[in-house]
């Protein structure tokens, strides 16, 4: 994330572990260091949304060409157990009445 939100978290990080070896906060106070990871954290919620809705989306179409694909599948297998019930009884019926070989 590169919003002004996380750049500014960023230099206040980097300020903070300066901190350990200088003591200078650089004016810095706990009230806007915590108004600062806010802001980003609420930025990366509202991306957070954003990626939820559009993977929902894709789910949704997903289960979409699934079920097409297995509407025409259903309707392709009746149809070929059909024909195939069918061929099989003019076989059947053709043997049926073809004249006797002895």
């Amino acid at each position: 994330m590169g919003g002004p939100e996380s750049k500014e978290v960023a230099r206040l990080r980097e300020i903070a572990l300066a901190s350990l070896e200088t003591a200078n906060l650089e004016g810095t106070t706990a009230g806007y260091w915590l108004q600062s990871i806010i802001d980003k954290i609420n930025l990366m919620i509202h991306v957070e949304d954003l990626v939820a809705i559009d993977l929902q989306d894709i789910a949704t179409h997903q289960e979409e060409m699934a079920w097409q694909a297995f509407q025409f599948n259903a309707i392709a297998t009746a149809i070929l157990l059909f024909a195939s019930g069918f061929l099989h009884r003019l076989y059947r019926l053709g043997r049926e009445l073809a004249p006797k070989q002895l």
